[in-house]
């Protein structure tokens, strides 16, 4: 799965599993692994 990050002036980022998001300009230090957002999937 991948995630599309939209931001004013730029180009759109595209981050997958295994990727970290950050969001300095509100949240500085925060991070999270983009393969944290989607449900465990169960085999």
């Amino acid at each position: 799965m991948a995630l599309t990050l939209y931001r004013l002036d730029s180009d759109p980022v595209i981050l997958k599993n295994g990727d970290i998001l950050t969001v300095p300009e509100l949240l500085p230090g925060w991070e999270l692994v983009v393969s944290e957002l989607w449900p465990p999937e169960f085999e």
